[in-house]
C-alpha cells in the first residue's frame, strides 16, 4: 500500500510515499503500485514500467519527455541506494529551474512521484543498484529530452568519478534549454 507522507515540497506535484513492508521468515513483500491509489495516474493512461541496474557512481539524467508524451513517473529503489534529483522545468511554476534531491534506498522503501514537466536523474551510490519506475505515457525516443546533469547548480558528489553516458554528456545546458512546459 502506498502511504502519502503528506509532506509538502516546494516543487508542486512532487510526492513521496512510504511503502508498507511485510516481512516473515521467507523474506519481504512490498506493493509498489496500485491503480486505486490517489497518485494522479488515471485508468486510461498508457502505463510502462522500466528498471535498470547500475554500477556505483553511474549517473543517469536529467531526463523527461516532451509533448504530447508528457509523463509522470513513480520511482522506487529495489536494491542498493540512489541520490535522486528532480529539476522543475515548468516555466509558470514558482520553483522554475529549482531542484530537490532525495536519498532512496531499498532499506527504507519509498516511492517518489515526479510530475510532468520536471526533469529526473539519479546517481547510483552502490554497485548493482536496481531502480524501477512506472510512467503514465508511452516512451517515445524522439520526445526523450533532457538537461545536462552539471548545468543547473546541483553539486553531485565525487564529480570526477561519475560514469555518464555519451548521450547525457551531449544534452543541452539549462541556460540553452527553452522550456515549453507548464504546470499540468
Amino acid at each position: 500500500m502506498l502511504i502519502n507522507k503528506n509532506e509538502t515540497f516546494s516543487i508542486s506535484g512532487l510526492k513521496l510515499f512510504d511503502l508498507q513492508k511485510h516481512e516473515d521468515q521467507r523474506g519481504t513483500f512490498l506493493k509498489i503500485f496500485s491503480s486505486q491509489a490517489d497518485i494522479g495516474f488515471s485508468k486510461s493512461d498508457d502505463y510502462e514500467i522500466f528498471y535498470n541496474v547500475s554500477k556505483k557512481n553511474s549517473l543517469r539524467g536529467m531526463h523527461l519527455q516532451s509533448t504530447p508524451f508528457l509523463t509522470d513517473k513513480l520511482v522506487h529503489c529495489i536494491s542498493g541506494s540512489i541520490l535522486d534529483v528532480i529539476l522543475d522545468l515548468r516555466r509558470d511554476s514558482p520553483t522554475f529551474k529549482k531542484y530537490l534531491s532525495f536519498n532512496l534506498t531499498s532499506k527504507n522503501p519509498q516511492v517518489l512521484l515526479i510530475p510532468k514537466g520536471c526533469a529526473h536523474g539519479f546517481l547510483s551510490l552502490q554497485d548493482q543498484t536496481t531502480v524501477i519506475y512506472f510512467q503514465n505515457s508511452k516512451y517515445q525516443q524522439k520526445h526523450d529530452i533532457g538537461i545536462r546533469w552539471n548545468s543547473f547548480g546541483f553539486e553531485w558528489p565525487n564529480p570526477d568519478q561519475l560514469l555518464v553516458s555519451d548521450r547525457d554528456l551531449d544534452l543541452p545546458l539549462l541556460s540553452e534549454f527553452d522550456s515549453v512546459f507548464t504546470i499540468y
